[in-house]
């Protein structure tokens, strides 16, 4: 499943088997895509919280109370649903957007025509509401992933932690955090693209055109990313794909045997 924008206009198509064999409407499609995007860096975040809090009760410092953690958890699925609601109420109805368009976007509206399947967007209350709430949902989980990642790199690096744990123990973390840091940047290709195409047909910049294709490429590329970063810093998944079997230790242990005489 696909976005496909229609620049200039605030809306597009999507590509992909929902699309083309069930006709969902793209404003479906593209309400679950946005929604998709925040449950996915949510629970980044929140597997950022609880790495944070598992190497915190090691080190027995900035541990939160587990009600609150437990209260993070439950909340965790309300983010995306609540915004793929919001999103539904930002779009136009499906019978009335080519009159839109043409009352809008007149030159383009013999190519819209041809289209059977898009969504258009005006910025409305709703829209506004929620660039709102994603906007303070992303400055919370940023901070949540800045300060959880330079905290866990002192932990890291505290001799202390080396003397609690063991040493394969603390290699499980160190290999963790690293995972976890690149899985957030590759996140990026899922929020610079759609936020960098929403400037480009606010400001009718130059050349906006080639740069939203630009951006579609770079988006496109997300999943494809994500699943080599995945791979690369995650051993079991690499172990998995070049065919390592795991090391298994082997302990020997003595045996003393008795012989015993009959008489």
């Amino acid at each position: 499943m696909q976005p496909i924008p229609l620049y200039p206009v605030l809306g597009g198509y999507c590509n992909g088997f929902l699309a083309v064999y069930f006709d969902v409407w793209a404003h479906y499609l593209m309400a679950f895509i946005v929604a998709s995007i925040v449950a996915q860096i949510g629970s980044l975040a929140y597997c950022f919280f609880k790495k944070h809090q598992t190497i915190g009760k090691i080190m027995n410092r900035r541990v939160v109370p587990q009600f609150l953690l437990d209260l993070a958890h439950l909340g965790l699925p309300f983010a995306p649903v609540t915004v793929f609601i919001l999103f539904l109420q930002t779009g136009m109805k499906r019978d009335t957007q080519m009159a839109y368009v043409k009352n809008n976007y007149l030159k383009y509206y013999e190519e819209f025509s041809r289209i059977s399947n898009f969504a258009v967007y005006e910025f409305n209350s709703w829209t506004y509401f929620l660039a709102f709430g994603i906007f303070s949902g992303g400055i919370g989980c940023g901070f949540i992933f800045i300060f959880t990642t330079f905290d866990m790199l002192n932990f890291l690096k505290n001799s202390r932690i080396r003397r609690k744990i063991s040493s394969a123990n603390f290699k499980r973390h160190k290999a963790a955090l690293k995972s976890l840091i690149a899985q957030f940047a590759t996140s990026s290709l899922c929020l610079i693209p759609p936020t960098l195409y929403l400037v480009a047909v606010m400001s009718s910049i130059n050349y906006a055109q080639v740069i939203v294709q630009f951006l579609l490429a770079v988006f496109s590329l997300h999943s494809s990313v994500n699943a080599v970063v995945l791979v690369l810093t995650t051993p079991p998944y690499r172990n998995f794909v070049l065919r390592k079997q795991p090391k298994r230790n082997l302990i020997v242990a003595p045996v003393s045997v008795s012989h015993l005489s009959a008489t």
